[in-house]
């Protein structure tokens, strides 16, 4: 047997093939292993199930015994790091709401910032003359990681949707900057539409004094937000619709990078912020199910 490192990153055989046979024990044993370590990789599985038996094991039957038990290898989703205190105050959050009608979420205006980037593309399969690899033409520009980024801000409803609001590059988003998009985005939607309730989450600029006296003077109205609650925000579909459509091919220029990222907020159908917008209600049975931890939304 070649040799190999304890975490098992480097575990190697010698031999195609495992140099015993599978009793329903091992089999038993190897899925336990799997249950009980659901982010370690075949090698490591492969190591740790030597440890215990003594018996050599290839990835390739390691793999084919865990797919009999329906342990498949999936990208794991990516869900915010949750507190004890933040999965309480979410279940609180839901009971409280889980019983309103739609009319409820309906005239909540929802608002978030995101930072909106051009990001290098993967691959992509161009069909194209064989000998035409060279041609511009079917070149795929990447840019560098960054290069084009910028601070949006953006505010929605289930019949309105605010303008985007861009910060210039290199601006930190303070207090006086939030202002500046609220004036700009929020505020003239909720003078228009009273019935409208504005929500935020709780960023340290959006309860600064100054923040506060500015909600005070233009009359807003709140619905109350839990932290670490994006799930529970219906505009962060918007920012995932709008990063999707983000095509590095349409710009050359910061300028024409921006005039792009108000192209692809214009463009989301208010059919799909309404959608989203009703399904208000399962994302607090869903949190409820959670006991306040992430959902799926």
């Amino acid at each position: 047997m070649a040799a190999h490192k304890e975490n098992g990153r480097y575990w190697t055989m010698s031999t195609a093939h495992s140099n015993f046979k599978f009793t329903q024990g091992d089999r038993l044993r190897l899925r336990n292993l799997a249950v009980a370590n659901p982010f370690a990789t075949l090698n490591q599985l492969a190591w740790r199930f030597h440890s215990l038996t003594g018996k050599v094991i290839t990835k390739s039957t390691v793999s084919k015994i865990l797919k009999t038990y329906d342990l498949k290898c999936y990208i794991a989703k990516k869900k915010p790091f949750m507190s004890e205190k933040n999965a309480k105050l979410r279940l609180e959050w839901a009971h409280e709401f889980k019983d309103k009608d739609d009319e409820y979420w309906k005239n909540i205006l929802w608002s978030d910032e995101c930072c909106a980037r051009a990001v290098e593309p993967g691959r992509v399969f161009v069909r194209r003359p064989k000998q035409e690899e060279w041609n511009p033409k079917y070149f795929v520009r990447t840019v560098k990681y960054g290069k084009w980024s910028a601070m949006i801000f953006g505010c929605l409803s289930y019949h309105y949707k605010g303008p985007l609001f861009v910060w210039e590059a290199g601006q930190k988003v303070d207090t006086y900057q939030y202002l500046t998009a609220l004036a700009n985005s929020t505020t003239p939607i909720l003078s228009e539409h009273p019935e409208l309730v504005f929500q935020m989450d709780h960023a340290p600029q959006h309860d600064s004094y100054l923040a506060q006296a500015y909600y005070a003077a233009n009359n807003y109205v709140f619905h109350r937000h839990v932290p670490a609650s994006p799930d529970l925000n219906i505009i962060e579909m918007t920012w995932s619709i709008l990063k999707a459509n983000i095509d590095p091919n349409a710009f050359n220029t910061r300028p024409e990078f921006v005039e792009h990222l108000h192209a692809v907020w214009a463009a989301i159908p208010q059919e799909v912020i309404q959608r989203t917008v009703l399904t208000m209600h399962q994302r607090c049975l869903d949190v409820i199910k959670a006991k306040g931890q992430p959902t799926k939304w």
